[in-house]
């Protein structure tokens, strides 16, 4: 003996007003996203752009400057220029500028490869390392830029001169300054949460507005649903009233009319029969 179990299918019924806010919603937000996307591309590249160009050119001035005190190895003068290095005049800075506490780090060079000066005093006398190989300055033709990465994870935006003097065939040393990415990487994560703050702010209101102006459309059809299940249960005496001079306008003048030619059909059928008998 089998049990056959009936299964029964439930559909969930969603309303013409809810469906339309959520494709205007979904609609808005990936319009807004996508703006979203662009901006921030933009202000990503515009602050990569600017930190390569300012970077660039203040290792090259300090680079110029540095070949006669290597020169002479008048420590005096090299310090003097790590210090200027690593404290960069920021009262002009801006959002996008590079500040002093964009200085990771920075050392000078010998034709050696030693650190004459560094911003870790600790390193200064040591042969500097380079991706775990032993730098030699005549490696570097011209101007090297990189991304490094510290052992705490720290990444730097490297830029590389090579130091010497016009007519020798040869680097007296490199000039080497580490910008942090940590101002870059604040800027661009405070534009993302904003502009994620803003996309689903947008969706929200989307979704407000159009259930407010979906209502509005389907109000008056509302009516002649709840009108046309009265007149199916029998009450002949259903009208609606539709202020608009539009197509829902139009469709409640046309069941009025049909209301009206059916009662009077009816009476009409309810007089014939009755003198029948």
């Amino acid at each position: 003996m089998s049990i056959k179990i009936k299964q029964q299918k439930y559909k969930v019924s969603v309303s013409f007003s809810i469906k339309l806010a959520i494709i205007f919603s979904l609609v808005m937000g990936l319009i807004i996203s996508a703006a979203g996307t662009v901006i921030y591309i933009h202000e990503k590249n515009l602050l990569w752009n600017d930190l390569e160009k300012q970077s660039t050119r203040l290792t090259q001035t300090a680079a110029e400057i540095s070949s006669d005190a290597i020169l002479t190895m008048n420590f005096k003068t090299l310090r003097y220029i790590m210090k200027g290095i690593t404290g960069v005049d920021s009262s002009k800075e801006t959002k996008q500028s590079v500040r002093q506490s964009d200085i990771a780090y920075a050392y000078i060079t010998d034709d050696t490869g030693k650190a004459l000066v560094h911003s870790n005093k600790d390193k200064e006398g040591l042969k500097v390392t380079v991706n775990n190989q032993p730098l030699n300055p005549d490696d570097i033709k011209q101007v090297s830029k990189s991304i490094t990465t510290d052992n705490d994870g720290s990444e730097a935006y490297e830029v590389m001169v090579p130091i010497r003097i016009e007519g020798m065939d040869y680097n007296l040393g490199v000039i080497t300054v580490g910008y942090t990415l940590e101002h870059i990487n604040s800027e661009l994560t405070t534009l993302f949460f904003s502009i994620l703050l803003i996309t689903i702010s947008a969706i929200v209101l989307c979704m407000i507005i159009s259930i407010f102006v979906a209502g509005i459309f389907t109000r008056p059809i509302n009516k002649l649903v709840e009108a046309n299940n009265l007149l199916a249960s029998g009450d002949l005496t259903q009208s609606v009233r539709i202020n608009s001079n539009d197509e829902i306008g139009s469709l409640g003048l046309a069941f009025n009319t049909a209301t009206a030619k059916l009662s009077e059909l009816i009476r009409s059928v309810s007089a014939a029969t009755e003198e029948v008998n």
